[in-house]
C-alpha cells in the first residue's frame, strides 16, 4: 500500500485551507512523490513519499520574529532563567526543547 492517496488528500486539504500548492507530483530523477505549498508571506510545508523506503517525511517553516512590545520584566525574567537571546552558541550536548505554541 502506498501513501499516494494520502498525499493527494494533503494537497487537496491545503488548497481548501488557502495554501498555494507550488509543487505536486513525481520527481523524475528519483522515485519519490512530493507536495509543496506556501502561504502568508513565507510559511511553507513540504511532504515527500519515498516508496523505496515506505517513508513519508516532511517539514514546515515560517519566518521568525520578535515582538517589539514584549514586556521588559518578562525579558529580564528570561535572562535570569538562562535565556540570553537569539545569539547564543548552540548547545551540542542536548536537543532543543520543544514547547507548544
Amino acid at each position: 500500500m502506498t501513501a499516494l492517496p494520502a498525499l493527494r488528500g494533503v494537497r487537496d486539504r491545503l488548497k481548501a485551507k488557502g495554501w498555494h500548492v507550488t509543487e505536486y507530483g513525481k520527481n523524475k530523477q528519483i522515485e519519490e512523490w512530493s507536495v509543496r505549498a506556501e502561504r502568508d508571506g513565507g510559511c511553507t510545508i513540504h511532504l515527500t513519499w519515498e516508496p523505496e523506503f515506505q517513508r513519508l517525511s516532511g517539514f514546515v517553516s515560517a519566518p521568525c520574529a520578535m515582538d517589539p512590545g514584549w514586556p521588559e520584566e518578562k525579558e529580564e525574567q528570561e535572562k535570569e532563567d538562562g535565556y540570553s537571546g537569539s545569539y547564543d552558541e548552540p548547545d551540542l550536548n542536548s536537543p532543543p526543547v520543544l514547547t507548544p505554541a
